[in-house]
């Protein structure tokens, strides 16, 4: 009847009961094994003369959320030399959750004007199930994280434990931020949240917002009207604006640019019906050539339908009727009348 009677994050502490005919004085071995390995306790002064209650034994030094295999041998001496021995059932106990070590290798990349992607590696030793992990961003640069409030916090976002990158928003631009991740075990005895040391502290700046913003387009089914607003920067003003369109269905290189644009409107003329098109819109910042653009995905409107020439027939597009008219058929104010 072996049993643990309690189990810590490092410890295991299991009794059991003692044989029914000792044969003499004996002594207990404990015996436990994780994976391939081993190891066998002696435990000191544990010898016992006569039948009776046996005190529990402790085995320490073990590793968190880890499954060990327990048995116990109890051994006695029969005349000098010859040692007999009995075995108890093996059985599996598991040690506890206890906190994960820290994130590693967190870095930025991507970084924009009012954003930026993070990307990291869960801890070394998982410790238990990650729970989540928890972002931490302050203004400024040289931030310590063990001494820095949760008050002081930029900003503060949780992601899920199966997470190994995330995209903090709502950022001010051109601004020094430090940012920090700690992983978030719980414990399964009393669910309490237990958090590892802070990965190490990433630094970065975002950039100025060069993209233009609140696009908006009217589509008929051979053009597209495009109107946008400047980029929100804090720096610079814009010289001029480029554009263009392809068809996401044919070859992308064959894209058609128009630069030099004054004005925050643009017309694409001479689409195909029915037909998708992604449409780039940038801005020129000053004498800089690098340009941000936003993409915008659109679909042009069919063309009326080819009518029979017994008579007239409407077809509806997006909630419109578009009447076609034949060749035999004139308009009136009455209607549609047959010549």
């Amino acid at each position: 009847n072996l049993r643990v009677i309690k189990r810590t994050s490092a410890s295991l502490t299991v009794d059991w009961q003692a044989p029914v005919s000792l044969n003499g004085p004996i002594s207990y071995v404990v015996n436990y094994q994780v994976g391939s390995c081993i190891i066998v306790r002696f435990p000191g002064d544990n010898q016992q003369k006569t039948p009776g209650a046996v005190p529990p034994y402790t085995l320490s030094g073990l590793q968190p959320f880890t499954s060990y295999t327990v048995w116990v041998q109890a051994v006695n001496k029969e005349g000098s030399t010859t040692l007999t021995s009995a075995s108890s059932n093996r059985e599996k106990f598991k040690t506890i959750t206890d906190a994960p070590s820290q994130p590693q290798q967190l870095r930025h990349m991507n970084t924009q004007s009012t954003s930026v992607c993070l990307q990291w590696r869960p801890p070394l030793h998982l410790n238990g199930v990650i729970a989540k992990y928890n972002i931490m961003l302050a203004e400024g640069r040289s931030v310590n994280p063990l001494t820095n409030s949760t008050k002081s916090l930029a900003k503060q976002m949780t992601v899920d434990g199966n997470s190994r990158n995330a995209t903090v928003t709502s950022l001010t631009q051109l601004n020094w931020y430090s940012v920090w991740i700690v992983a978030v075990n719980v414990r399964e005895t009393d669910r309490k949240q237990l958090t590892s040391p802070p990965s190490d502290v990433v630094e970065f700046r975002t950039s100025v917002h060069r993209a233009p913003r609140d696009v908006h387009s009217n589509v008929t089914a051979t053009s597209a009207v495009f109107t946008w607003e400047a980029p929100l920067s804090l720096t610079r003003s814009v010289s001029s604006y480029r554009v263009s369109y392809y068809n996401v269905s044919s070859d992308p290189s064959k894209e058609i640019y128009h630069k030099y644009i004054k004005s925050k409107s643009f017309t694409f003329n001479n689409l195909r019906p029915s037909t998708n098109y992604t449409a780039k819109i940038g801005a020129v910042m000053g004498d800089d050539l690098r340009t941000l653009y936003v993409f915008h995905s659109f679909t042009t409107k069919q063309t009326a339908p080819i009518l029979p020439v017994n008579g007239p027939e409407v077809n509806v597009d997006d909630g419109e009727l578009i009447t076609a008219v034949p060749a035999n058929f004139t308009t009136t104010s009455k209607g549609i009348a047959q010549q």
